[in-house]
């Protein structure tokens, strides 16, 4: 017996359980001569899976919440066994009911039947545990899609803050020739940067479980190549390309995902004085390749996703020597899909997932500082942004839907509640070293601070290069 996601633990029958919270989960596998099972679950999700083995099996279950799902199979291993199912669930037009019965013997003819009746203890342990949480995988792969976005963004949001124009003798004034004209000499290349760049970063979020969501642990790995140049002394605009990889861990040994991503972006900064916009705008596909258990329960899936992202940056700069700070306020809205999927597998195991979307849309206040120095004569460039953030929890669904192979024609709705409003703080900041007047290696990081919902930090490591 398992409640709430808890272990696996023995309990003697009769087995009587009384769950009142807002959420509730019971699994009930059992193999006696007499199997008693009782559940009443009062909460507004409720959620209970009885598989009972042996001759004689009683299973009660009462379910008065507005959603509830429940399977109750019961084998009988010979044709004297007596067998009884009693199972109500709420009731008027809120209530959100899936009931799925069987009562069957280990003889069965019927396909469906026939592989419930075959199931071992630890096999019918793996099917009730599926019918509990494997509807809760469906908002996986957004997040994770969502997490691989914003961290390509987050290497072009670096890329900008490294090569913040208007600090290094951009203003540079004009030489006088021999005849006392005026000509314009060549901004100092060590104050300038390679316009070619490369990046390698690591990336991970740790995102929570929710109400109908499970919750996962992404690393990502990515390599981005791009350019930026300058076109005019208060505009800068580059483009870049990227590939992640990622894999992840789905909360409740729910299986794992990887994730091969490829994103172009394209983004830009432009200054006036001491004010400055930058701007980032990204366009990605992501295919995803999940499996969960192994074996003869080994359940895979395979499904693709896109995704986009915007993100706007306005502050202004106060100067003090080789010193400058400021405050800035951001903007992001980032958007992804992924496609309707069906898994493959034992049919008393695999599900079909409808389309699903996620957006977000989060603005900050912040103060940035950055300063230039010298280390062993090699010119330093460090920065520091603090920021708080404000998730305005956009996009948010009411339930989620899916269908379990076994019954393919009944849809099981699952209440959502994986979005929220919230306000956290944001790290992140830098440095770059300039190895000489064509080369130029930088590091970075970002992490949140104080965020319900989701961990997220990122590492960057960048060399850029003139030619």
């Amino acid at each position: 017996m398992s409640t709430n996601g808890t272990d696996f633990q023995s309990v003697t029958s009769p087995i009587t359980i009384i769950q009142g919270n807002a959420s509730n989960s019971v699994i009930i596998v059992e193999d006696n001569v007499n199997s008693d099972s009782a559940v009443l679950q009062t909460g507004f999700y409720n959620r209970t899976a009885i598989i009972q083995f042996g001759n004689d099996k009683i299973s009660i279950l009462r379910q008065p919440g507005l959603f509830n799902r429940a399977m109750i199979i019961q084998v009988a291993s010979t044709e004297q066994a007596v067998q009884t199912l009693d199972a109500l669930q709420g009731e008027g037009p809120d209530a959100t009911n899936f009931l799925f019965k069987m009562q069957t013997s280990i003889n069965d003819s019927h396909p469906i039947a026939q592989q419930f009746g075959n199931l071992s203890l630890d096999q019918a342990g793996t099917v009730a545990q599926n019918f509990i949480f494997a509807p809760e995988v469906s908002r996986v792969n957004v997040g994770l899609l969502e997490d691989i976005s914003l961290h390509f963004t987050s290497v072009l949001e670096n890329r900008l803050d490294q090569q913040r124009s208007g600090f290094c003798m951009d203003q540079q004034p004009l030489a006088l020739g021999a005849d006392g004209a005026g000509s314009a000499v060549k901004r100092d290349p060590v104050c300038s940067s390679g316009p070619f760049f490369a990046t390698l970063s690591y990336g991970q979020a740790d995102r929570d479980s929710a109400l109908g969501a499970l919750g996962y642990e992404q690393r990502i790995r990515s390599a981005t190549l791009g350019a930026d140049f300058r076109i005019n002394p208060m505009s800068q605009w580059g483009i870049a390309v990227n590939f992640a990889n990622s894999d992840s861990d789905i909360h409740q040994g729910l299986g794992s995902v990887d994730a091969t991503s490829y994103q172009i972006g394209g983004f830009g900064s432009f200054s006036q004085s001491q004010y400055y916009l930058d701007l980032i705008a990204t366009l990605g596909t992501v295919d995803f390749s999940s499996n969960r258990f192994s074996g003869a329960t080994r359940v895979s899936a395979d499904t693709d996703g896109w995704s986009y992202t915007g993100r706007l940056q306005g502050g202004y700069l106060f100067e003090q020597d080789n010193l400058r700070f400021g405050p800035f306020l951001t903007a992001r809205y980032a958007k992804g899909s992924v496609d309707a999927y069906w898994e493959k597998g034992s049919p008393l195991l695999t599900q079909g997932i409808d389309e699903q979307d996620r957006e977000s849309f989060v603005a900050s206040l912040g103060a940035a500082i950055d300063r230039q120095d010298t280390l062993g004569g090699y010119p330093i460039r460090s920065y520091l942004k603090l920021e708080l953030e404000r998730d305005f929890g956009i996009g948010g669904e009411d339930t989620v839907e899916s269908r379990f192979s076994f019954s393919p024609d009944f849809v099981v709705t699952t209440p959502l509640d994986d979005v929220a409003k919230e306000t956290y703080g944001r790290i992140s900041g830098g440095l770059s070293l300039m190895l000489n007047r064509q080369a130029q290696f930088s590091l970075a990081g970002m992490t949140l601070v104080g965020a319900d919902q989701v961990d997220r930090y990122n590492l960057y490591g960048q060399l850029s290069v003139a030619f």
